[in-house]
């Protein structure tokens, strides 16, 4: 049994009931809706404090515990990450990681390195060319994207995998906005940003280069929905000529002076896409804002009887991770958390 922890159940992995111990994390809209409900078995089954912890909504302690298998789960973790980001290599470059900061390993050493693990994750399906999973069936309704930066090509990613056939128009000569032109090379290189945005286009997105759209309304024509993705401002999804779901883009739970980033831009698309998905299929839309959720939550936290080991990885060291053989050990840190929900 490791040393007791402020704040911290230690408990024996039999002593925890069987929803508690394996809980299986959902991270549809339903499962992050139900992250926040008071009832007693969907708290059970609240997100861990990493999962909740990220803007773009990814299932983090399920891709990190399957790259405890080392080489054999990369291609595994690299699915999950791409079930709700379709930009894994570039924000495991740029992310500010709140992941890190809500995770619980803080409180016996340092966190696990989650952004660099995304990062060599996503570098390694661009080098071995994996491509992301098929779209669903068509259902034939066209709908348009404005802009291409991280919220519209999020928000053209999960549309074209509800099976719409997606347009994206860009004012500028290339897609990416402002991970094209407000990132350094040396920080994101223009390659890896390119290669991505290819993959998302393979689903059979098609971007419009030099085609400026003033208006919302100039945006429809034929189109059945627009996302509102332009200006690195306001997000929002339309149908009919009204706002069926909105966020500004700097906006939410997860943002404050230093994180107006892409990770939330993300996220914002993924939303405002399943919102218009279900709107355009007769269902009632998600809610207008994001789940709300917490870097540090302080509800009690189960950890197996046996803690991993403790690492002197330092966040975003490649030098200890960049040839692959420190995936496993680190992702071997991770507790196996999860939150039994916050009153």
């Amino acid at each position: 049994m490791p040393q007791p922890v402020p704040g911290v159940t230690h408990v024996a992995a039999g002593q925890i009931s069987d929803a508690v111990a394996n809980p299986d994390f959902d991270v549809s809209a339903a499962g992050r809706s139900a992250a926040t409900t008071s009832d007693p078995v969907a708290r059970v089954r609240r997100p861990a404090p990493c999962s909740e912890g990220c803007p773009a909504s990814e299932d983090v302690r399920h891709w990190v515990l399957a790259l405890r298998d080392g080489e054999a789960a990369v291609f595994a973790a690299w699915r999950t990450i791409v079930a709700t980001n379709p930009l894994p290599a570039v924000l495991g470059r740029i992310c500010y990681a709140p992941c890190e900061e809500g995770c619980w390993r803080t409180r016996l050493d340092s966190p696990i390195s989650i952004r660099t693990l995304e990062r060599l994750v996503g570098d390694r399906a661009l080098a071995e060319g994996w491509v992301l999973p098929d779209p669903g069936p068509r259902v034939g309704r066209r709908v348009v994207v404005v802009g291409s930066g991280p919220c519209g090509l999020s928000a053209a990613y999960h549309l074209a995998r509800s099976g719409h056939d997606v347009v994206v128009r860009e004012a500028h000569s290339a897609a990416g906005g402002l991970l094209r032109r407000g990132i350094s090379e040396a920080r994101l290189p223009k390659a890896v940003l390119d290669d991505e945005i290819a993959r998302i286009l393979a689903l059979g997105v098609e971007l419009e280069t030099r085609r400026p759209v003033r208006k919302v309304s100039d945006a429809f024509g034929d189109a059945e929905g627009v996302i509102w993705a332009a200006g690195a401002s306001m997000c929002m999804a339309l149908a009919e000529g009204r706002t069926i779901w909105k966020q500004p883009v700097h906006a939410g739970p997860h943002t404050g002076p230093r994180r107006r980033t892409a990770t939330v831009s993300v996220g914002h698309g993924m939303r405002a896409a399943e919102a218009l998905s279900a709107h355009l299929a007769g269902a009632e839309p998600t809610a207008s804002t994001p789940s709300s959720a917490s870097t540090r939550p302080t509800a009690p936290l189960l950890l197996s009887a046996a803690s991993p080991p403790t690492s002197s990885l330092v966040p975003d060291d490649l030098g200890a991770l960049g040839d692959g053989a420190g995936i496993a050990p680190e992702a071997s840190r991770c507790l196996s958390c999860r939150s039994l929900g916050a009153p």
